[in-house]
């Protein structure tokens, strides 16, 4: 399946929009993503069907809106994608947004204080 290409996209993107710390500029993205996906897979089952469903979503949104799936857009229609959900008028968008940045930003942070 194409989860954790989808979750290593979107960190990917969040690496660039945010910055990385030392830390971060260490990590590979395959790290990072697989410390989300371990995240996730402890979450409550209710939690972690949502968020799963969400990010199926997300990532059939650039399907609709740029022809192509998240995890298989160029990095441009990436960034844009991320943008628009981010700054969306819709809560669960920026939500959705803030969770994975939200994710990202404590798993640099941890290797930070490592």
């Amino acid at each position: 399946m194409s989860y954790p290409k989808i979750i290593a996209a979107i960190c990917e993107q969040l690496r660039h929009r945010y910055g990385a710390g030392d830390a971060g500029a260490a990590l590979r993205r395959e790290d990072v993503a697989g410390q989300v996906l371990k995240c996730q897979a402890a979450m409550p089952d209710f939690l972690r069907l949502g968020m799963r469903s969400l990010t199926w979503f997300f990532d059939y949104w650039g399907l609709v809106t740029s022809g192509s799936r998240f995890h298989r857009l160029p990095a441009e229609l990436q960034r844009r994608q991320l943008d628009s959900w981010a700054n969306s008028h819709i809560d669960v968008c920026r939500n959705f947004v803030r969770f994975y940045a939200s994710l990202y930003f404590l798993i640099v942070m941890e290797e930070d204080a490592q």
